[in-house]
C-alpha cells in the first residue's frame, strides 16, 4: 500500500503539462501531454496562491499599487485584472528561486480558467483562453529555420483551427504562458565570461528563445504574456517589451499552515500514515508544524513550496533532515524505494540517475531520448526501464523524449555523482555558469572536504559572490572550519561589491550582508535575539528601492538623493523616521524571517540591556505605547539638546523682532486691528470684552506677552476667517504635504527658517489657547460673559488644543533637524536595530 501512496503524492508535485483550454471548457493539446498523469483536481486542492512583489528593475503601475494597498498583498489575479486598463500588465516576467512555485502558479491559472472559476478570485479578471507552453520542450521547434510561430505551435498546418487561434491571438483573447526560460537547453551557450553579451544577441540557445518570445509579443500586441524563469537567469538577459517583472515570495506562516492542512486532506484519501487513525487532519498538520518550527533550518526551507512538499512527504515516512541537501537525499530515496529497504535494485537505479544527471548537466540540457543514453552515460546501456520504477523522478514529455520531473533533482543527483567520482575540477571550470550553480551548492554542502577550491573560484568574480556565500553558509551553519584566509577574502570581496556602481552586483552584495545579519543575531532570551549593531546604508537601500517600486519614498529626509553617499555603504543608516523603522522590520519579516519568526524594533529595556558600540546613534524602540529613540551617550544627548536650545532661542527672538518690525503695539495697535475686523463682522459685544481685557492687561494673568495676543488672533480666526489666516493655513497644508511625500529638499532650503518658525508660532498659539481654555474652565469669575455667548462658539475642548500643539511642536523639531543637517550643523542620529522573535 505504501508505494502506491508515495506514487500518488509525488504526482502532486509541480509538473509541466501543455494544454490550452478552449472557451467551451474542452482543451486542445498543444504538445503531447506529460505522461505523469498530473491530477489537476487534487493539486488544486492544496495549491496556495502566493504573494508577488515587483522586481527592482521596474515600477508598478498606479492600478497595481492601489490593488496592493487595498488588499495588503499582491496576487496574480490583481495583475490579470489590471490588464484591462494597464498595457504594462500584459507583458509579465514571473521570476523566483528554484521550487518557488512558478510552474504551479501557471497550472493554477490554467485550471481556474478551464473550470470558469477565474472570476471567483477577482471580479475584474478578463475572460481569456490560457495557452501554456513549456519552453524547453518546444525549443527544437523554435530553433528550426525558419522557427515556428506561436500560432503554428498551437495549431500546426493550414486548418480552420489555425485561423481561429490566429483570430483569437490578434484580438487579445488568449493568455499565453511560456514556462521555464531558464531551463532552455544551453548546450551551445558560449563561455560564461561572455554569457551576458551573447544572450543579448541571440548567439546562445536562451538568447535565441528570448528573441523568439520578443517577436511573438510584437506580433500579437493585444495578447497578454507571462514568462517564467529563475531570478538570476532572467536578469542575465531581460526581455524587451516586458512591462512588469514580478517575483514570487516565500510562503508566509499562514500559507505554510494552509498548505499542510490541505496536504493531509489529500493524503488521507488514499491511506493512513504513521499517525494513529483517530488523529484528525488538524492534529496531523499541527504536529508537523511543530516539528518544522522546532528546527530553524527546516523552518527556513518550509517557505519554499517544493521543499515544503518534500518535508511533508519525507516526514510522513520518517524524520525531517535539517539541511536541504539531506532533504533531497531523503526525498530521492523515498521516491526510488518507498518501502525503505535499500536493495540492489535501488542502488542500480540511483547510480543510473546520478550518471544520467551529470551527463545532462555537461550537455547543458534537461532532455534526453533512449538513443542518447549511451552518449550521456559514456557506455552502452539497456533500454530505459519503466518510468514507474523511478518514482516520478523521470517523466516523458513527448513520445520518446524524457527529463527529470524537476530540474532540481537533476542538479542534486549530478552533485552526488561528482562527489562520488571526484570530479571537482568540473565545477571549478564552470563556476561562473548559472547552469551549474545549484549543483555547486549541493556539492559544497555535502562535505567540508569538498570546499576550498570551489569557493576560491567563486570569489574570483563579483557576480559569483552570492554563490560563494550560499556555499559558505552551509559550512557555517554546520560549524565547519572554513579556512580563515578564505573568510577574509570573502569579506574583502563583499565590502568591495557593496560599493559597486553596477546595480545587480550591489543588490546581490547587500542581500548577502542582510542575510548575514539576520542569521547572526545575539541571543538574549530563549525566543528573542537582538542585533548588537545598526542596519547599514546598503541594507536599508534594499528597502528604499523596494518601496520606491510602489511609488513610496522611504529615504531619510536629509538625503540629497535617493541613494546613500558613495563610500558609505557600511555606515549605519541614520535620520530614519520612526514609522519607516517599523515598516522596515515588517518588510524584513516578509523577506528573510522564515516560518514562526518575525522581526521588530527592540524595546527600550532591550536597547539598554544590550548597548551598541556607536554612541553617537540612537535606535528606534518601543517605550510603552510610543516609539522613542534610545542608546546614544549622555554626552551626545546633551550636545543635541544644547544645539536645539540655541535654535529655539534664535527662533523666538526672530518672532519678537518680527512683531517689532511690524510696529505692532501689543496692547493697542493689534487691538485696533481686531476692532476693525470685528466691526466688519458686527460683533461689537465681543470686541468690547476683548478690548477691555487687553487694555487692563495688568489686572489678570491672561495677557502678559506676545503669546496671549496670538491666542486672541487664533480664537477670533475661528469666527472671522481672516484672509491672512487662510493663506497661512494653505501654506502650512502645502508644507505638510511635502513633508509626507519626502519632497522637502526640493523646497528652497533658505525657507526652512520661515517654515519652522511658522510651526513654532502655531505651537505657541495652540498652547496659549489650551491654557486659556483651562483657565476659563477653572475660574468662573473670569468667564462670566464668555460662558453665555462666546466661549462655546470660539473655543474647542482642551484636549483638541493639546493634540494640535504637540503636532506643531513635532513638526517644528523636525524642521530644526532638517535645517541643521542640511547645513551640516547637526548629525543624523535616528538609527535602526532589529530583534528577531519567535512567534506562536
Amino acid at each position: 500500500m505504501l508505494p502506491q501512496i508515495v506514487r500518488t503524492l509525488i504526482n502532486l508535485l509541480p509538473g509541466k503539462s501543455h494544454q490550452s483550454f478552449l472557451p467551451n471548457g474542452s482543451y486542445a493539446t498543444v504538445v503531447p501531454q506529460n505522461c505523469r498523469g498530473l491530477r489537476h483536481q487534487r493539486s488544486a486542492d492544496f495549491f496556495i496562491p502566493q504573494r508577488l512583489t515587483p522586481d527592482s528593475s521596474n515600477l508598478l503601475s498606479q492600478s497595481i499599487i492601489q490593488a496592493k494597498e487595498s488588499t495588503g498583498s499582491l496576487e496574480i489575479w490583481d495583475v490579470l485584472a489590471a490588464m484591462v486598463t494597464d498595457p504594462s500588465s500584459r507583458r509579465i516576467a514571473l521570476i523566483g528561486s528554484p521550487g518557488s512555485g512558478k510552474t504551479s502558479l501557471l497550472e493554477y491559472i490554467q485550471r481556474s480558467y478551464a473550470e470558469n472559476r477565474h472570476k471567483e478570485h477577482h471580479s475584474g479578471v478578463p475572460h481569456l483562453i490560457p495557452v501554456r507552453l513549456c519552453l524547453p520542450d518546444i525549443q527544437r521547434m523554435i530553433a528550426q529555420n525558419p522557427p515556428l510561430s506561436l500560432v503554428e505551435l498551437i495549431a500546426p498546418g493550414e486548418t480552420p483551427e489555425k485561423q481561429q487561434w490566429s483570430w483569437l491571438l490578434n484580438r487579445g483573447e488568449c493568455l499565453v504562458m511560456l514556462d521555464g526560460l531558464d531551463e532552455v537547453d544551453s548546450s551551445n551557450d558560449p563561455d560564461d565570461s561572455r554569457e551576458r553579451s551573447a544572450l543579448g544577441n541571440c548567439t546562445s540557445a536562451r538568447g535565441q528563445i528570448s528573441h523568439w518570445i520578443e517577436q511573438q509579443m510584437q506580433a500579437y500586441p493585444n495578447t497578454p504574456f507571462i514568462i517564467t524563469a529563475t531570478s538570476h537567469a532572467y536578469h542575465l538577459r531581460p526581455l524587451a517589451d516586458v512591462g512588469m517583472v514580478l517575483e514570487l515570495q516565500p510562503f508566509s506562516d499562514r500559507q505554510i499552515q494552509e498548505f499542510l492542512h490541505h496536504w493531509y486532506q489529500v493524503s488521507d484519501r488514499y491511506s493512513s500514515s504513521q499517525f494513529a487513525p483517530e488523529m484528525n487532519i488538524e492534529n496531523k498538520s499541527k504536529r508537523l508544524l511543530g516539528e518544522i518550527k522546532s528546527v530553524r533550518s527546516v523552518a527556513n526551507m518550509a517557505t519554499n513550496p517544493l521543499l515544503l512538499t518534500a518535508i511533508a512527504l519525507v516526514y510522513d515516512l520518517g524524520q525531517i533532515p535539517p539541511r536541504r541537501v539531506e532533504l533531497y537525499q531523503a526525498l530521492c530515496d523515498v521516491l526510488l524505494n518507498p518501502i525503505g529497504k535499500k536493495e540492489e535494485g535501488f542502488m542500480l537505479k540511483k547510480t543510473f540517475l546520478q550518471k544520467l544527471a551529470l551527463g545532462l548537466m555537461e550537455q547543458k540540457t534537461s532532455q534526453f531520448t533512449s538513443n542518447s543514453l549511451g552518449t550521456l552515460l559514456g557506455e552502452k546501456v539497456a533500454p530505459l526501464p519503466e518510468l514507474e520504477s523511478f518514482g516520478g523522478l523521470l517523466v516523458e514529455i513527448q513520445p520518446g523524449v524524457y527529463k527529470f520531473s524537476h530540474k532540481i533533482f537533476q542538479e542534486y543527483l549530478a552533485a552526488v555523482e561528482i562527489k562520488d567520482s571526484q570530479q571537482e575540477e568540473l565545477l571549478v571550470k564552470n563556476i561562473q555558469h548559472l547552469w551549474w550553480h545549484e549543483t555547486i551548492k549541493f556539492y559544497t554542502a555535502m562535505s567540508e572536504n569538498y570546499l576550498t577550491n570551489v569557493i576560491e573560484a567563486a570569489l574570483l568574480e563579483p557576480n559569483t559572490l552570492n554563490l560563494a556565500y550560499d556555499c559558505l553558509q552551509d559550512c557555517w551553519q554546520d560549524n565547519c572550519n572554513v579556512p580563515l584566509p578564505l573568510q577574509k577574502i570573502f569579506n574583502q570581496k563583499l565590502d568591495s561589491a557593496l560599493e559597486s556602481t553596477t546595480p545587480s552586483i550591489f543588490k546581490s552584495a547587500a542581500k548577502v550582508r542582510l542575510k548575514q545579519r539576520c542569521q547572526n543575531l545575539l541571543q538574549s532570551q530563549k525566543s528573542v535575539a537582538i542585533d548588537p549593531d545598526y542596519i547599514t546604508n546598503a541594507e536599508y537601500q534594499l528597502f528604499i528601492d523596494d518601496r520606491r517600486k510602489l511609488g513610496q519614498s522611504r529615504q531619510p529626509d536629509h538625503w540629497s538623493s535617493r541613494q546613500f553617499p558613495p563610500g558609505e555603504s557600511q555606515e549605519a543608516i541614520a535620520g530614519v523616521r520612526g514609522s519607516d523603522a517599523e515598516e522596515f522590520c515588517e518588510w524584513l519579516t516578509q523577506q528573510y524571517a522564515g516560518y514562526g519568526v518575525k522581526f521588530r524594533l527592540p524595546t527600550f529595556a532591550e536597547v539598554q540591556s544590550h548597548p551598541a558600540h556607536e554612541e553617537h546613534l540612537g535606535a528606534w524602540c518601543y517605550a510603552e505605547k510610543d516609539k522613542a529613540i534610545a542608546g546614544f551617550s549622555d554626552q551626545f544627548w546633551q550636545q543635541w539638546q544644547q544645539q536645539i536650545a540655541i535654535v529655539l532661542d534664535r527662533d523666538l527672538e526672530h518672532l519678537r523682532r518680527q512683531q517689532k518690525a511690524l510696529k505692532l503695539d501689543l496692547t493697542r495697535a493689534l487691538t485696533r486691528e481686531i476692532a476693525l475686523k470685528l466691526a466688519e463682522a458686527e460683533k461689537q459685544q465681543l470686541l468690547e470684552q476683548i478690548s477691555q481685557r487687553l487694555q487692563r492687561g495688568k489686572s489678570h494673568e491672561l495677557v502678559k506677552n506676545l503669546a496671549h495676543i496670538h491666542e486672541l488672533v487664533f480664537t477670533l480666526s475661528n469666527v472671522d476667517k481672516f484672509e491672512q489666516i487662510r493663506e497661512f493655513a494653505l501654506k502650512i497644508s502645502k508644507i505638510r504635504q511635502l513633508f509626507a511625500l519626502r519632497q522637502l529638499l526640493r523646497y528652497n532650503p533658505g525657507e526652512f527658517d520661515i517654515i519652522r518658525q511658522d510651526f513654532l508660532l502655531i505651537y505657541i498659539c495652540f498652547n496659549c489657547l489650551n491654557n486659556y481654555q483651562i483657565t476659563m474652565t477653572e475660574n468662573s469669575a473670569m468667564s462670566w460673559s464668555y460662558s453665555q455667548n462666546v466661549a462655546k462658539e470660539l473655543l474647542k475642548p482642551s484636549h483638541y488644543y493639546e493634540q494640535k500643539k504637540n503636532e506643531a511642536l513635532n513638526l517644528y523639531a523636525f524642521f530644526v533637524l532638517i535645517h541643521q543637517r542640511h547645513f551640516h550643523q547637526l548629525p543624523a542620529f535616528e538609527g535602526i536595530r532589529i530583534v528577531k522573535e519567535s512567534v506562536a
